[in-house]
């Protein structure tokens, strides 16, 4: 394998030793473009399928609790936030 192929797979390389290692196996698998690629992308669907939903939190503080209890949306990114945690101006209460 030429090292200059593989020197930003390092992240990839790290994921599947610890896969290997947890689940028993021998620390050998297929290294080529096609084979890297397609453990970049089981990666990512893994990731996307075992994470928690983040639209119920706040995007600055991470955190659906707050003692404020107004929101923010951002109409462009569609993103939520606490009020306080934006340092928005006081809402004016109806």
């Amino acid at each position: 394998m030429d090292y200059r192929e593989t020197a930003h797979s390092c992240g990839v390389f790290a994921l599947k030793f610890a896969e290997c290692i947890l689940e028993g196996k021998a620390v050998t698998f297929v290294t080529s473009t096609r084979a890297i690629h397609n453990m970049r992308v089981d990666i990512a669907t893994t990731l996307l399928r075992e994470s928690d939903t983040l639209q119920d939190l706040c995007h600055h503080c991470g955190s659906e609790d707050s003692d404020d209890p107004q929101w923010i949306g951002c109409d462009i990114s569609g993103r939520w936030y606490h009020n306080g945690c934006v340092k928005s101006p006081a809402l004016d209460e109806e």
